[in-house]
């Protein structure tokens, strides 16, 4: 859902991983990557939102094997407030697409590359507040998902 005014856009993000390595996506050019994914459309699942939109991103069909956790962000965003919350599942690539290769960006300003778990920092990953749970969500063995709100670093803009 995009945000109007002040709103809260609900994002559905994908957690690629294969051999200590996550599948990130950068705006070519840009100095941050971030998880593949995007927006939830006004009536849509998360499910089915990663879905499309990993499709229209890539081209491929991805499994979706578990929910990771949800997180809330508040940042600034060219000058102006800006919040999100990241529905985050893990997910499984098409099989052509094995690692290392990456998925192919069908989108002329996307790009997708992998990078250790624990170097998302050195990537330029956004949100910082997910990349701060990501590396403690891929590592549960369990089910089901967590919420992330109360380790907010220093607010940070994009």
């Amino acid at each position: 859902m995009r945000a109007r005014g002040n709103g809260i856009e609900v994002i559905a993000r994908g957690v690629w991983k294969e051999k200590g390595r996550i599948l990130l996506c950068r705006n070519r050019g840009a100095t941050y990557s971030y998880l593949p994914g995007g927006h939830v459309e006004f009536g849509e699942g998360a499910e089915a939102a990663l879905r499309r939109e990993l499709r229209e991103e890539t081209g491929g069909r991805f499994q979706i094997l578990r929910f990771l956790g949800a997180d809330e962000e508040v940042f600034l965003q060219e000058g102006r407030r800006h919040a999100e919350l990241n529905l985050v599942f893990q997910i499984q690539g098409p099989k052509p697409w094995v690692f290392p290769r990456r998925p192919p960006a069908r989108e002329p300003h996307l790009e997708f590359f992998w990078v250790p778990i624990d170097e998302l920092k050195y990537a330029g990953f956004l949100p910082q507040g997910l990349g701060f749970l990501l590396p403690r969500w891929i590592r549960r063995r369990s089910l089901g998902g967590w919420f992330g709100l109360e380790h907010r670093p220093a607010p940070y803009r994009r």
